[in-house]
């Protein structure tokens, strides 16, 4: 079974003979596009004129692709100027995706660098264009559906607001056919929206919808299912839905028995939507769930959910599409792509996925998914995907949280070219219900009475006895049958995390589905009864993750890390090409029947697929940590199902480091088979591993300030070393594989193993910013970086721009909140007239509109709305350094809202902001400052909030 020295220098020879050959003939070259679907360019001219997907109306968003570039094995670092001050960049960051919100022209540019320093850049053009529609304003308190035409805020010589979301949301149009017909014998859909128009909610009120009876496609009739059906045809595009005024989103939410969809696209041609600032709530007030917020069937381009809320919706956002494909002779319909999905939240989904896509194009960015009643991200297929900076919490118990399979049927079309980076997938015990061994799940499929609710009482629920809510719900097999409505799927029992998995990368049925280059890497993964399973997968890779378990199932067979295999035995093809390098995991008291902390299976399907290699090929393994905490019987670091030479020899481990701390490492095994092997006699056997060994990594805090291990739906553990660690130096030089650690710190030839590099200047400490808050650090807050939120913990001696630290540079400068001091000529923060005079009068924090501002003024009044009014106010730029010189002569740009001030600062750094003919209410203003000065390429943006005072 070991390998033998030739097959080793054989390897070797053949890897370098490559590497050699690649640098001979290859140049550095990047490659940023921005691409549209066949059907698309089809139908662009004659159903979408004017729009283009690098030039259209603000919002706009954009998924750009450099995928491309090569060679990319080469490239250890992508980074992404948008050119309106936002960057992005990553080791594996080969696509990205930005939303332009500020109307102008803009140059976005990749730059991909490689291992010797050489870069290579490429730019694109992007176009917004400021919106230049209607503007129609829906209020619940004033609006009327019959009276007004929606076009004024208020009520004046008949003309005023729309009353409800149903009139809002039915003028994107709907479509009727006759019950007996094909599509060729309906009306084209008819929408009173034109591109460049905004829909707006007021603030701080609730708007119902109900139904709108409607037909489609002759054959299918559907009655009261949706509030609208826009596309098919020519339904008009180009139009946003949004809010006006101050206070709370707008709740967009069912009446009262209504339970279909808010939009229905059946329509083909649902295109350049926007959906921004508001909050849907699913469920209507006398409790009943309505269907999807939004769910599209066929053709569908470029549709935005920004800065959005959804809560107990039935599902949030499904696209239920066909895969398609992007050759020049592919289907021409039934294809989603370009949907973008950014900083939003999608909270307690009551009864499926809570997000589903069949889709081209989509970006996932800054999101949190919390405690959802099936997937919470469930992709049948994707083809270019951009999932970036997520938190995706308590999943439910008996499904995979997060799922991307391949495009299904014969085609073998892959999932392709997928980025995920910098989430946050985090378990936790499932509270509700009880957890069967397979004994009580046998004996509940004979026993009639398991599932009246009456049989079986709480207190026995509690003692471990069988439970209503998940006995009959379990067949005697492995698999679970999952609920379906009415069953409530958290079943844990406040003992079991979710299950079967965190992460499921591969197929989800019995069918020709693959997928291929996917960099997963700087994520954090915990607490599942599985953490990842992966199959059917080519060019896959992992690095810089932490995957951390406190979890053994009560049956001690279910546990596990990684799993290279189907859990469900989906697998049709091998895997190729899987890299797991740089990881740090941390398993607590692995038990012995547990399948391991990576779980590698032997592919032994007969059927047919076009792949030439018969089995799993080129696993590679380094660089990781395997940590198992407690006291583990014959924890299993590696498993191998089979004592099969033709896969063994396709695994190649090496520079990781094994530690338990229940002994000194004769509890620690290597299975192959049914033979459990010590790490002596696994390296013997295999000749795999000969630089890998047994130590302490010395982590700085494995359980974190709250002294609780991987606590449910959260992570604070500080795994960075300390001095003296037996990690440090001890890695394989993997040069552009593992260039960066988890927090992008170079990893120079002496690489580390784990996912932390060490830093010596650090001694181990505290490192920003890296979002964690540590125990003698001043410099982490909330939030910190190019997105807004309020930033707490920054030194009170850096009051704008940059905020520095030991060792690190944190951009506060969008942060609301956290730039706030008196004297500093603007009213922000938490600053109020009677406090701050100097900043929040007429002399600095504003003046009210009309009648010209002042002083004074009673606060507690309730909040004035002002429209087609001056507002001015003053204030001063410092330079960020120590002596807060002024920022002279410096080109200043105010946005509130849609209006825009531009000014040049005096030698002082003061500047004067005149809005004139803006709607603004009285109170807080969020106002948007740009800062700009050719002559040093100074170019900064804050995020100030301006208080305006009645008088």
């Amino acid at each position: 079974m070991k390998k033998g020295k030739n097959f080793v220098l054989l390897g070797i020879s053949l890897i370098i003979s490559v590497i050699i050959f690649s640098s001979m003939i290859s140049a550095l070259t990047a490659d940023v596009q921005v691409n549209e679907d066949p059907w698309y360019t089809w139908k662009k001219n004659s159903s979408f004129g004017g729009a283009n997907l690098t030039g259209f109306y603000a919002p706009l968003p954009v998924f750009f692709e450099g995928w491309a570039s090569s060679p990319r094995d080469d490239i250890v670092n992508y980074r992404w100027n948008f050119g309106d001050g936002n960057i992005l960049e990553g080791a594996g960051m080969f696509n990205s995706a930005h939303v332009y919100e500020i109307p102008g022209s803009y140059t976005a540019t990749l730059t991909i660098t490689d291992s010797s320093g050489a870069t290579s850049s490429d730019s694109i053009l992007i176009s917004v264009w400021a919106r230049t529609g209607n503007i129609y304003y829906v209020d619940s308190a004033i609006g009327d559906d019959t009276l007004y035409d929606g076009k004024c805020q208020a009520v004046s010589e008949g003309c005023g607001p729309w009353r409800t979301a149903t009139k809002a949301f039915r003028n994107m149009g709907t479509k009727t056919c006759p019950t007996v017909g094909n599509e060729t014998d309906c009306p084209q859909t008819t929408s009173i929206y034109s591109p460049g128009d905004q829909i707006l909610f007021k603030r701080g009120q609730t708007f119902y919808y109900a139904n709108v009876t409607s037909m489609w496609n002759g054959t299918a009739i559907i009655n009261d299912k949706y509030t609208s059906n826009p596309g098919h045809g020519k339904a008009k595009y180009g139009y946003l839905f949004g809010a006006y005024g101050t206070g709370n989103k707008p709740i967009i939410k069912p009446a009262n028995d209504f339970s279909g969809y808010l939009i229905l696209g059946t329509g083909n041609g649902m295109a350049w939507i926007t959906f921004q600032d508001l909050n849907f709530i699913g469920t209507s007030d006398n409790g009943v769930v309505a269907g999807e917020i939004m769910f599209t069937s066929q053709e569908t381009n470029q549709i935005l959910f920004l800065r959005d809320d959804f809560k107990n919706t039935s599902r949030a956002i499904t696209a239920s599409n066909r895969a398609g494909q992007d050759a020049v002779t592919a289907t021409l319909y039934n294809v989603f792509s370009g949907l973008f999905i950014f900083d939003s939240t999608i909270r307690d989904t009551v009864e499926g996925t809570s997000f589903f896509a069949v889709a081209h194009r989509l970006a996932f960015v800054n999101t949190l998914i919390d405690n959802s009643n099936n997937h919470q991200v469930y992709l049948p297929f994707l083809n270019k995907g951009f999932i970036y900076n997520n938190i995706f919490t308590r999943g439910t118990f008996g499904v995979e949280p997060f799922r991307i399979s391949g495009a299904a049927g014969n085609s073998w079309i892959p999932s392709d070219n997928i980025y995920i980076g910098k989430n946050k997938f985090l378990g936790w015990v499932d509270p509700i219900g009880c957890a069967l061994t397979s004994s009580q799940a046998m004996a509940c499929s004979t026993n009639s009475d398991c599932d009246d609710g009456n049989s079986i009482t709480n207190d026995e629920c509690e003692n471990g006895n069988l439970c209503k809510h998940w006995t009959c719900r379990i067949q005697p097999s492995l698999d679970y049958v999952y609920p379906y409505s009415g069953w409530d799927r958290h079943n844990g029992g406040g003992i079991r995390y979710h299950n079967p998995g965190t992460i499921h990368l591969g197929p989800n049925s019995n069918e020709n589905q693959s997928l291929s280059n996917i960099i997963f890497e700087e994520n954090i993964v915990t607490n599942g009864e599985k953490l990842m399973h992966i199959s059917d997968v080519e060019n896959l890779t992992l690095r810089n993750n932490i995957f951390m378990n406190n979890n053994t199932s009560p049956d001690g067979d279910d546990a596990a890390g990684i799993y290279l295999t189907s859990h469900h035995g989906y697998e049709r093809k091998p895997n190729k090409n899987i890299k797991i390098i740089g990881n740090t995991f941390i398993i607590k008291q692995a038990s012995s029947l547990s399948p391991g902390i990576i779980y590698i299976e032997n592919y032994s399907k007969t059927n047919n697929h076009p792949f030439v290699y018969k089995n799993n090929q080129d696993y590679l393994i380094k660089n990781n940590i395997f940590y198992v905490l407690g006291s583990g019987t014959t924890t299993k670091m590696i498993k191998v199902d089979v004592n099969d030479l033709d896969l063994i020899n396709n695994i190649t481990l090496d520079n990781n480091l094994y530690y338990s701390t229940s002994g000194t490492g004769a509890e620690i095994k290597f299975r192959i088979g049914a033979t459990n092997y010590n790490l002596t006699q696994w390296q013997s056997l295999t000749g795999e591993d000969s630089n890998s060994f047994f130590a302490n990594p010395l982590f700085i805090d494995v359980n974190g300030p709250d002294g609780i291990f991987s606590e449910d739906s959260g992570f604070d553990a500080n795994l960075r070393l300390l001095t003296g660690s037996p990690a440090i130096g001890a890695g394989a030089y993997l040069g552009a594989l593992l260039y960066y650690d988890i927090e992008r710190k170079i990893r120079g030839s002496l690489m580390d193993i784990g996912a932390y590099e060490f830093i010596s200047d650090t001694g181990g400490g505290p490192v920003c910013p890296n979002g964690i808050i540590e125990a003698g650090e001043q410099c982490e807050g909330s939030n910190f970086g190019v997105y807004n939120g309020l930033c707490t913990n920054y030194s009170a001696s850096y009051t704008s721009g940059n905020l520095i630290c030991s060792n690190c540079l944190i951009n506060v400068s969008s942060c609301v909140g956290s730039l706030a001091g008196c004297g500093n000529g603007i009213c922000d923060g938490t600053e109020i007239a009677a406090t701050c005079p100097a900043d929040c009068t007429s002399g600095g924090g504003g003046s009210g509109g009309g009648s010209g501002g002042g002083s004074g003024g009673d606060i507690s009044l309730p909040p004035v709305q002002y429209v087609g009014r001056t507002l001015t106010f003053n204030g001063i730029v410092e330079k960020n350094d120590a002596a807060g010189t002024p920022c002279n002569l410096c080109d200043v740009t105010a946005t509130l809202g849609s209006y825009q001030a531009t000014d040049q600062s005096n030698s002082n750094g003061e500047f004067t902001a005149v809005f004139n003919n803006a709607n603004f209410t009285s109170g807080p203003n969020l106002v948007t400052i740009r800062v700009e000065r050719s002559s040093d390429s100074l170019d900064k943006t804050y995020t100030k909030e301006v208080n305006v005072e009645i008088i």
